[in-house]
């Protein structure tokens, strides 16, 4: 049986496209991914179907209670685990933490972590985005302890999310042999230097030719041409597209005054940790 080892971040953080160089690093040989193939490869652990096959035969996937889905969730977490002779990477916007009585990521299937950080800023703006909402409205869920994502007709289960702030120390609170956290602003900043801190501290390879080679086919220019060329299943029906900017510092432009300051007053003792104030 392997062990998970889990992709994670709040939504709009950069975690898509962290799936994409770690598929692309297993399993591209001549040519990148496709998009569809990227999300084959490193599965979303709220996907439904590590549910269903737990369900009684009374029971309807899309219609089960939060607490009928958590009792489920550590057995889901499990399955994951079961089905794969070798070590899994899963995706997850889940905080580290407990609801309902169980954890929301199972620790004795946990081989490590991936954590990746944006600024909540640009979070704000990207995220009402995807889910259709005014920015004032998403700076509210930032904000608020009970947030989670909803449910997608047969494809996922809920997450929750808590706060950003306390999903971020979550992730990334204490000390951890096996967890990296990577900020998004770096990988941009310098993709080569921090995704090959990924590829060699995880052991997905040494090579830095062929981590070179990757970087380039996950850019996010290039990510954004496949979609534009293919469609992606994960792009929200709200959205024009899945894959906007690709940058930093959006917030200047986009948030006014009175929004970047509530941001940075509610999270502001995490932001100075990770550089952002």
């Amino acid at each position: 049986m392997g062990k998970i080892f889990w992709v994670a971040s709040y939504p709009k953080s950069g975690n898509t496209w962290m799936r994409a160089f770690i598929a692309n690093m297993l399993l591209a040989k001549d040519r990148p991914l496709s998009l569809n193939e990227i999300g084959e490869t490193c599965v979303s652990e709220a996907n439904i179907l590590w549910f269903t096959r737990l369900l009684g035969s009374h029971e309807q996937p899309d219609n089960l209670s939060h607490q009928r889905i958590m009792d489920l969730r550590p057995r889901a977490q499990q399955r994951i685990a079961a089905v794969n002779k070798n070590d899994v990477f899963i995706k997850t916007h889940n905080c580290h933490g407990e609801f309902l009585g169980h954890p929301l990521i199972r620790h004795d299937v946990t081989l490590g972590a991936v954590y990746i950080v944006r600024d909540p800023r640009d979070v704000a703006i990207s995220a009402a985005d995807h889910w259709g909402i005014s920015i004032d409205e998403m700076i509210d869920a930032l904000a608020n302890v009970g947030f989670e994502t909803a449910p997608v007709p047969n494809r996922q289960v809920f997450e929750k999310l808590s706060t950003w702030s306390g999903h971020v120390t979550s992730w990334t609170g204490g000390k951890s042999r096996r967890r990296l956290v990577l900020r998004y602003e770096d990988l941009l900043h310098d993709p080569i230097k921090h995704f090959s801190k990924l590829a060699m501290g995880i052991g997905l390879s040494r090579d830095r030719e062929r981590i070179r080679q990757v970087v380039e086919w996950t850019s996010f220019r290039k990510l954004r041409e496949m979609e534009e060329q293919e469609g992606f299943i994960e792009r929200s029906e709200n959205s024009e597209r899945f894959f906007r900017t690709g940058t930093s510092g959006n917030w200047r432009k986009q948030l006014t005054p009175k929004q970047s300051a509530r941001i940075e007053r509610e999270h502001g003792e995490v932001m100075r940790r990770f550089g952002y104030l």
